[in-house]
């Protein structure tokens, strides 16, 4: 322990110690504009000079003195031994930092600026990494899996999960731009064949899973499996978004087609034996298991959160245009699927030092049972109620869930009036608070199981996304039309944010659910399929989510406003239709439904 509050005082450091060093960067633009009046004025402010505002700083006279909260809150959790503490301040000073900040997102593209200069980003680096030693204080339990091998596992998640929502969020913006009036692509055709691919996609993941369990059965380890597949995905991502203008249409929409290809397939026999890898860690340690479920949930909003506060800040920043342009987007996959391809190949790494070494048979006996084939599986997964209770729950939320990440962009530009930078003070408060709130999913679930703590976080959140629906500068009905909270922007910003808590228990309960599942019927022979059977469904559901959405935004010249208010209508009511299905499909309700 001592080893670890020695890391937590240096976070503590780096916190303290960067907020007095460069957080914003003016560059080019400030020395240029000083050299024309002849005068000298620095071009580079510390956490504290942004704090205190003065003469020439950002902010004016008064500053934004909710800084001084950031090194204040990392000397507390630097000395304070709460895993409760060492969770939600550091959140809460990454939330301050992010909010309050300035920003210069909408010069982003001049030369040298930078809202993210080497000082900010050694105090940001501080705090998340204050935030991992709490998974080691308070733990009597001795397990082979370290706060570096937790580490490890999560940033896989953060990689894949990286990737796709970048895709989800912009597919069908970048297919919106305009050049004289020509769509680069058609939103409805687009949004037919991503729905093609995400079919092909679910179709793939039984086969994925298949030969995740064939690879198990036969000795070796899943992990090994991750090298054959780690940089698919990116190189995809990259395909993807490489088409303009300038390029024919048979051109541009044949790397659109071959990069969602490589992506799906990449994505696919990436993500089953990654996900898989929860109980080959665990060694049948539940606790262990528990955490790494929770942290793929935890990946899943780490990513979104990156992706919504990175992604539209690097697609101003590459345009070579006043506004978003074919270049910024391919500049800033790029950015995202080089960041990734490493990120993707640490978890296999992670694995505990007892398995490190590849035995044959070492596998428990109920591996061994008789090969059945690929579709008599997927069926026997599909017949078992419970499994397709967490189908039904979690594919409604699933698709709301992509509703919305595609509807952002939208809202924050046509609704709010603002940029694609804004996109980040909409889902940073819902992301922020998901992470902030996956502290306490554990207790949550122990207290009511997944399949309770699912249905009630669905029931909850379509209220929220139905109220999204409402946002925007004018609005006849009026409910959340004016600036209730400020300004419509932040009155959207709270709306989003409500949306946290039941984004958290919905994404930190799901691998928990599939892998439970597949043990109650068939043991670890059986994860792969049970996974690939769940994303066979889900995925198909994601698809049908995009291409309703596309429809939606193809009627924006009819329908105005009301096509992008109806995202946030139809969100919520994908998790009702979810609540719907379990009523209908879940076990007998005179049976208590296990907590595990």
């Amino acid at each position: 322990m001592e080893k670890i509050k020695m890391i937590r005082l240096v976070c503590g450091a780096l916190i303290v110690g960067g907020f007095f060093l460069p957080w914003l960067d003016m560059g080019e633009m400030m020395s240029g504009l000083a050299a024309m009046v002849g005068a000298e004025v620095s071009t580079a402010f510390s956490g504290y000079q942004l704090a205190l505002g003065g003469e020439g700083v950002p902010g004016g006279e008064g500053g934004f003195p909710l800084l001084l909260a950031v090194p204040f809150l990392g000397m507390l959790v630097a000395l304070i031994n709460s895993r409760v503490i060492l969770f939600i301040l550091p959140i809460l000073a990454i939330g301050i930092m992010i909010q309050f900040a300035p920003v210069p997102s909408s010069t982003g593209g001049d030369p040298g600026i930078t809202g993210w200069a080497f000082g900010k980003i050694l105090s940001l680096l501080g705090l998340i990494a204050i935030i991992f030693t709490g998974f080691k204080g308070g733990s009597n339990t001795q397990t082979p899996m370290s706060i570096p091998r937790y580490f490890l596992f999560l940033c896989g998640q953060i990689g894949i999960m990286s990737l796709s929502r970048f895709l989800y969020q912009w597919i069908l913006k970048y297919g919106d731009l305009d050049d004289s009036g020509t769509k680069l692509f058609p939103a409805i055709t687009l949004g037919i064949v991503f729905f093609a691919f995400r079919v092909f996609d679910g179709i793939t993941d039984p086969i994925a899973g298949k030969l995740t369990d064939s690879w198990v059965r036969k000795g070796f380890q899943r992990r090994t499996l991750l090298w054959t597949s780690f940089a698919l995905a990116p190189i995809g991502l990259t395909l993807t978004f490489l088409a303009n203008h300038s390029h024919s249409k048979p051109f541009a929409w044949a790397l659109l087609t071959i990069g969602l290809l490589i992506f799906f397939v990449g994505y696919t026999f990436y993500a089953i034996p990654y996900w898989s890898l929860i109980d080959d860690y665990a060694e049948g340690n539940m606790k262990v298991r528990a955490k790494l479920s929770n942290l793929l949930g935890l990946g899943i909003v780490l990513a979104s959160g990156i992706g919504f506060v990175a992604s539209g800040a690097l697609i101003e920043k590459f345009s070579a245009l006043d506004e978003p342009d074919p270049l910024g987007y391919s500049m800033a996959a790029l950015s995202f699927g080089g960041a990734s391809v490493f990120l993707m190949i640490l978890p296999f790494f992670a694995s505990p030092k007892r398995t490190n070494k590849t035995i044959k048979n070492a596998n428990p006996p109920e591996t061994q049972t008789e090969k059945s084939s690929l579709w008599s599986g997927i069926a026997q997964a599909l017949k078992h109620r419970r499994f397709l209770a967490l189908i039904a729950l979690f594919g409604g939320s699933q698709m709301s869930f992509t509703v919305m990440t595609t509807a952002a962009p939208f809202i924050a530009t046509e609704l709010l009036g603002g940029s694609l930078g804004d996109v980040a003070q909409l889902l940073g408060p819902l992301l922020g608070m998901a992470v902030i709130c996956f502290l306490f999913v554990p207790k949550i679930q122990q207290r009511f199981g997944w399949l309770r703590s699912m249905l009630y976080a669905s029931i909850a959140l379509s209220i929220v996304y139905a109220c999204c629906g409402l946002l925007g500068e004018s609005l006849i009905i009026g409910l959340l039309g004016e600036s209730l909270i400020i300004s419509p922007l932040m009155t959207a910003s709270v709306v989003f944010g409500l949306g946290g808590p039941m984004i958290a228990v919905l994404l930190g309960v799901e691998a928990e659910g599939v892998v439970d599942c597949a043990k109650e019927r068939g043991g670890e022979s059986l994860v792969g399929i049970y996974w690939g059977a769940f994303n066979f469904v889900v995925k198909i559901l994601n698809g049908i989510a995009i291409l309703l959405a596309s429809i939606l935004i193809s009627y924006q010249e009819s329908w105005g406003s009301l096509a992008i208010r109806s995202m946030g209508f139809l969100a919520g009511g994908c998790l009702l239709l979810g609540v719907g299905f379990y009523y209908i499909i879940s076990p007998n309700k005179k049976n208590k439904i296990p907590i595990s």
